[in-house]
Parts: structure tokens; sequence; C-alpha cells
């Protein structure tokens, strides 16, 4: 079979198990929905093709040649897609690394799409060409959480990680893992309402990864937001740095640190090497003493962070110790 068939008949099955996912996950057919969910996704990055209604008949207009902002291996964009603004991550392709970028588009696309929830952002299309490749999803002027909260101090921020929690404990009930959350990655909509973005390092988690993590997996993330047992997992007898539902409750807690008091997790301390030792040894960040975080939000603080992943709460137990603060 040359490639011009293989990639024909691998568009016809991408096509036809997408249709089925979208009814699998209408239907809430969770174990159903994973299994093929992952199958999908390995189908997609091994043809290098996505579902045809991924791409939009309209026309896509970049309103501005400079990124309104820049990660490792893409910029953000505002555009219009038709007569809608939008926002547009382009991928960067180099010739050494585009085909891991390519496979890393595939699987975000993918995800962002399955993940439909009020919480997190809305997948809207894709640009896929030999030169080009792009995700689409609604513009959000707001920003993200920290350029809202410090623009608006007066906001509840209780709600605002409440929605958060929210948006990620949808996303683990289809054993979807972030694997990056910070304030960078959590956008604000028209209605001040908390939106999950960024699933460039998510990936849906299967059974056999729980138990033994694979070993090719790389540790993605960021730093101080990151649990101990994904910096030096042999401590933890753990084969990788893959994150979990569990590592991405530890970031929560750092989230709700950030949120609160406007600053990284150890914004005091320049000094990453000692950041990483601090967190390898059980050490966090001390309680703000501007009376900026109550008693109770504290002890959820320290909850998320546990050092070790099994005395973590849930993230669902996370969301209604939250919903239990007035």
């Amino acid at each position: 079979m040359d490639r011009e068939e293989f990639e024909s008949k691998a568009q016809i099955c991408i096509d036809v198990i997408h249709g089925l996912l979208t009814i699998l996950r209408d239907n809430t057919e969770q174990g159903l929905f994973r299994d093929d969910a992952v199958f999908l996704v390995n189908l997609c990055q091994r043809a290098m093709l996505l579902p045809k209604s991924f791409v939009s008949s309209d026309r896509l207009l970049i309103e501005d040649n400079a990124p309104i902002d820049t990660g490792a291996s893409s910029e953000v964009y505002r555009g219009k897609l038709g007569h809608t603004e939008v926002a547009v991550k382009s991928f960067r392709l180099y010739f050494r690394t585009g085909y891991l970028v390519r496979k890393r588009f595939i699987k975000e696309a993918l995800i962002l799409e399955m993940a439909q929830h009020p919480n997190v952002l809305r997948f809207m299309s894709i640009v896929h060409e030999k030169s080009e490749i792009c995700i689409i999803t609604p513009w959000h002027a707001r920003g993200h959480i920290m350029n809202y909260t410090a623009a608006v101090p007066s906001v509840p921020r209780k709600e605002l990680l409440e929605q958060v929690a929210d948006g990620l404990h949808f996303l683990s009930q289809y054993n979807i893992v972030h694997g990056d959350l910070k304030g960078r990655n959590i956008l604000i909509d028209d209605d001040g309402k908390a939106l999950i973005a960024d699933l460039g390092l998510s990936f849906i988690e299967r059974e056999q990864d729980v138990t033994a993590a694979s070993k090719s997996s790389t540790c993605g993330g960021t730093s101080r937001w990151m649990a101990p047992e994904r910096l030096v997992p042999s401590a933890f007898d753990r084969p990788s740095p893959k994150a979990t539902a569990s590592s991405d409750v530890y970031s929560f807690g750092m989230l709700m640190l950030e949120v609160y008091t406007g600053a990284p997790p150890w914004a005091s301390q320049p000094a990453e090497m000692v950041v990483l030792l601090d967190v390898v040894r059980n050490i966090r960040p001390l309680r703000p003493t501007d009376g900026s975080i109550d008693d109770a939000m504290w002890r959820i603080v320290e909850q998320c962070w546990a050092h070790q992943p099994e005395e973590r709460p849930t993230i669902l137990q996370v969301y209604n110790l939250l919903a239990c603060i007035p």
C-alpha cells in the first residue's frame, strides 16, 4: 500500500471513529470513549491527519503579525475566522523538530475538541498544511486569570478556582491529564468565567499507565508548579516523570497560591535549583502573612500539595471542599 492509499483509507477511519467518539461522549460512555480516543490519537499521529470536520470553510485572517503570547513551540496571534474574533495558536515547524511538533499539534487539537465543558477552552478549527499548522479558539480579551485578578482585585477568587476544579474534574472523568496547570493557562471569558487552556502537554491516561508509566515520557510542564514525583520519579518508585491526575491536583494547589498572592510560587526565590530542592525535600511555600488566604483555603492548599501522591485529595474532593467555603 503506497502512502497516498494509506492516507485515503486512514482518513475514512479517522472520520468514522471521530463520529463514534462524539456519540460516546454525548452518552457519557466514558470507558469506551477513553479507549477509542487513545486509538484515534495514535491513528491520527501515525497518519499525520485529523478529522475533516476540524477544518473550517471560513477565511482566517491574522490581524497583527506580532504575537500576543509566545510558548516553547508556538505563538498565539489575534485574528478573525470569518467575522468572529479568534485566537490562533501557530506551531513553529523546524526541520529537526517538525515531526514531533506535528504530533503534539494533532494530540492537542483532538483532546481540545473532545473536551467540551463550560470551563474548558472551546475548540473552533484548525489550519493543517505542510508549511503551517494552527489551532483556532475563541478570542478572550480579558486574558489569563493572573491578568484578570490584577485588573479587577475585587473579583471572587474562590469562585474562579471552583470553576477550574470543575473543569479539571470533567477532564479527569475521561482520564485526561492536563500536565501544565498554572495561572497563564487559565483564561477568562467575557462573562468572567475561568477556562482551562493550553492542553499541549495533556494526554489520555489509560489503566496500564496508572500502574506503569511509559518510560519514554518526558518531563513536560513548569517546574515551580510540578509535583515532586515528577521531578524525582525514582524516589517515588515511578519509572518516569509522566503527569497524573494526582500531580494535576498538586499543581492546582500551587495555582491556588498563585491566584491569591498574585505571584508565582516561591516568587522571592529566583534560583530555580533551590526551589526544586525544596520541593523534593517536602518544603513548601510559606503562608502569606497579609491575610489573603484564610484558614479554610490554606488547609485545601496544603492538602493539594501533600508530598505523597496518594495523600492528596481527588480533584472532585477539592471542588467539594471549595464549594463548602462560604
